[in-house]
């Protein structure tokens, strides 16, 4: 037997519980986010959570958090007993005195091919104010052949 053979996962392995947590984000990209859940939720394989959390709704949520200036990320573990399993989608932006910079390309409302930058930086602030965030965005619809 191989080292790690005995962790392997098969994506026909049952699912029981698929507890979910949202931190970090606000309103479009919250509903977003939330949409993404309850398809995660449904989900009674793995392969079936995987198909969710790369499937159309997530995609919508990735496009949303562009169009906000941020990003998000999901996360997937192992939950307290076998077939339970814990995801948490997090909004991100950069760590103070940071810059991030990155790109996106989906579906907009429309369902048009959109494909977007998005530069953030988060400024420090004087005297223990919170940072200032500064955000830069650039989207191209390359069904219109259009820059926004």
């Amino acid at each position: 037997m191989s080292p790690g053979a005995d962790h392997v996962v098969m994506g026909s392995e049952p699912v029981q519980e698929v507890s979910i947590f949202v931190k970090g984000l606000q309103g479009k990209v919250r509903a977003a986010a939330e949409a993404t859940a309850r398809e995660a939720k449904a989900a009674r394989t793995l392969q079936e959570l995987d198909a969710s959390l790369r499937g159309p709704a997530a995609s919508r949520l990735a496009v949303e958090a562009l169009a906000a200036g941020g990003d998000v990320s999901i996360y997937v573990r192992p939950g307290p007993s076998r077939g339970n399993l814990v995801v948490h989608i997090n909004g991100q932006g950069p760590e103070e005195g940071r810059t991030a910079a990155f790109g996106k390309a989906g579906l907009n409302d429309d369902l048009q091919e959109v494909v977007g930058v998005t530069v953030d930086h988060a400024a420090k602030g004087a005297n223990r104010a919170p940072p200032t965030r500064l955000g830069v965005t650039g989207a191209a619809d390359l069904s219109k052949e259009l820059v926004e």
